[in-house]
């Protein structure tokens, strides 16, 4: 079963997670999660517009600056909660399949080529699958920033260690930036993108984009991460593919009961 969301052509763009099969598409570990659906996920207001997820408000103080750029970055992958728009705006699915702690991978080539980060354009998006469907559930979403000895600075923002609370029920990472070294980004136009890292990637990476030093944000802002906002996994991501406890990213409100 394919559903509608997922119609032709971006279903032929994700041939390469069909040949993979069905188990490839999810994950083969979790951890068990005690929090309930639906506090995890990210808040839809009567006007469509996205919030963090509750427990996010006890882990960090945020100010009025960051939530706004936090939310800015939930509107601008809102639109990516179908999958078929992601396919048609340029993502393509990443060959590995299912990764612990990061779900079903989808990066842009062009984006993960610039090296520029830009807020209002993820590089990777991060989704779930409905087992035995073709329907998909948006999870997270990244940005890659080029090269370089240190991280680019992000504008306008002022979270930082202090930002934790001290009685945070979480790890509450607050870091934002990860790096990886000797990264190989290998793209298969219209059909899928193949990651490579470590020692020796740079020989097998002719003619595709290589990075000495890569730095990237994983993003959490649409189901929690004990971890934290910006923790580079979230285990919950595979607690939810196991559970497969999750909706459409914006529910349809419900009337009120007669």
């Amino acid at each position: 079963m394919v559903s509608a969301s997922l119609a032709s052509p971006a279903r032929a763009e994700l041939d390469v997670w069909k040949a993979l099969g069905e188990d490839a598409l999810h994950t083969k570990t979790y951890t068990t999660y005690n929090g309930k659906p639906p506090d995890i996920f990210a808040t839809c207001d009567q006007a469509g517009n996205l919030h963090l997820p509750k427990p996010y408000l006890l882990d960090y103080t945020l100010t009025p600056r960051d939530t706004r750029l936090f939310e800015r970055g939930l509107r601008a992958v809102k639109k990516y909660a179908s999958i078929k728009a992601a396919l048609d705006d340029g993502y393509l699915p990443m060959k590995e399949g299912f990764q612990p702690g990061m779900g079903l991978g989808l990066l842009h080539p062009d984006l993960i080529k610039d090296g520029v980060f830009n807020f209002d354009r993820p590089d990777g998006l991060t989704y779930v699958n409905k087992k035995g469907t073709g329907q998909f559930r948006l999870v997270g979403f990244a940005y890659i920033a080029g090269a370089g000895e240190h991280p680019p600075k992000v504008a306008n923002v002022d979270f930082d260690d202090k930002s934790r609370r001290k009685d945070a029920q979480g790890k509450a990472k607050t870091g934002v930036w990860e790096y990886g070294d000797e990264v190989c980004f290998q793209v298969e136009p219209g059909k899928s993108v193949t990651v490579l890292h470590g020692g020796g990637t740079k020989e097998h990476c002719k003619g595709h984009t290589f990075y000495k030093r890569l730095w990237y944000i994983n993003s959490w802002g649409l189901v929690y991460n004990p971890m934290g906002l910006f923790a580079e996994t979230n285990t919950v991501v595979d607690w939810l593919d196991h559970t497969q406890k999750f909706g459409p990213l914006c529910p349809k409100p419900q009337p009120p009961a007669k």
